[in-house]
């Protein structure tokens, strides 16, 4: 597998998917969770907002939303200081400098990745997937409780969908595969912060 190329000033269409309507966004790091896994995804990557948006108009939808970074408007090309290597929903979700290991923490996962020059900018990459990633469930949740599913109770246990990293092992016991989760202490709710996605 080739190293990934930076793709920060691109803009996603998402057409169908995870998303309640049309949906134009700045970085792979926001569209990746709303497309990735979901059945029937439709969306496509553009080099200007504006070749995004003409897509969307060609393809009937007038209603549509935009997220989209303020700087992500304006092409710039930063000045490269080295390589990091934003990994994220992977092995392990991180920031690499060596291809090698980033490779390691994406094969066999649907991991969202992107070379960055700057370790800030790879830090704020995958920070970005983690909003959208609970966005999503937030999206699903509140869906679910619309069309009438009940609560199951107010415990809010996480661990029934996320792991630790390195914490799960497969058992192989009479040719059949078992998964080990190691039990660790998980945030309560009350002690989670939870971020807004804004308009643009």
């Amino acid at each position: 597998m080739a190293p990934p190329v930076n793709k920060s000033d691109k803009f996603y269409a998402i057409y169908k998917g995870r998303v309640d309507k049309p949906t134009i966004y700045s970085s792979w790091s926001q569209a990746h969770p709303r497309v990735i896994g979901c059945e029937g995804a439709d969306h496509q990557k553009f080099d200007t907002l504006k070749d995004a948006r003409k897509e969307m108009e060609e393809r009937g939808f007038e209603d549509i939303d935009i997220f989209v970074k303020k700087s992500a408007e304006i092409k710039v090309t930063p000045m490269r200081k080295g390589k990091h290597y934003a990994v994220a929903g992977g092995k392990n979700t991180r920031v690499f400098t060596a291809w090698k290991d980033a490779e390691k923490a994406i094969n066999g996962t649907t991991a969202c990745q992107e070379c960055f020059g700057t370790k800030q900018e790879a830090e704020e990459f995958i920070e970005s997937w983690k909003d959208a990633y609970a966005d999503v469930w937030r999206r699903a949740i509140r869906q679910g409780l619309d069309e009438g599913w009940k609560v199951r109770d107010m415990s809010l246990n996480i661990e029934s969908f996320l792991l630790r990293e390195n914490d799960s092992e497969i058992l192989r016991e009479d040719d059949h595969e078992t998964a080990k989760t190691a039990q660790v202490e998980l945030p309560k709710i009350e002690q989670l912060s939870v971020k807004e996605e804004y308009q643009v």
